[in-house]
């Protein structure tokens, strides 16, 4: 049954619930700011990479943790009007999903675009390989989208190797 219902968010709540001898509610809305945080610059770090514009990197994350409210005037007006709920309100909140596994969706994709420009070395490649490998156990969607994005780079590679005149 472990495998069909992935249950890596919740497991890692409860074990530094375990560590920090304290309840898992208290780890939630701990996670909620330090995962919020985390996510930010783990974006700003693979953007500021990408671009190597400060400003790109500073803004990208946050219409990424706030875009589904910030592209729905509904949101904007419940929030101008300081009426917003908890269910419809920063889904980046919740911390098991989206939270945890936006984490390791965004670590792998900066550690294949390190892969891809070679910029990576063999510790950046096993981390790639644990990230990519733990993303099954979080959320299969996750993994999916990185092994998708690994195995067309492959072809690539694979292409440039029949073909080097491409």
């Amino acid at each position: 049954d472990y495998y069909l219902v992935p249950k890596l968010g919740e497991r890692l709540m409860a074990v530094a619930a375990k560590i920090f001898n304290t309840r898992a509610i208290e780890i939630n809305v701990a996670l909620k700011f330090i995962g919020s945080a985390l996510l930010f610059l783990i974006l700003y770090g693979w953007l500021l990479e990408m671009f190597s514009l400060k400003t790109v990197a500073l803004i990208s994350p946050l219409f990424v943790m706030l875009g589904i409210n910030l592209l729905n005037p509904a949101d904007l007006l419940r929030l101008g009007l300081l009426k917003t709920s908890v269910d419809s309100f920063l889904p980046y909140t919740r911390p098991i999903s989206p939270l945890i596994s936006s984490i390791f969706l965004f670590s792998g994709l900066w550690g294949i675009y390190r892969l891809i420009y070679n910029k990576t070395n063999l510790k950046t490649a096993v981390t790639l390989g644990i990230l990519v490998g733990l993303s099954l156990y979080e959320y299969i969607f996750t993994w999916t989208f990185m092994v998708v994005v690994l195995g067309l780079y492959f072809l690539y590679f694979l292409l440039l190797y029949w073909c080097p005149d491409v």
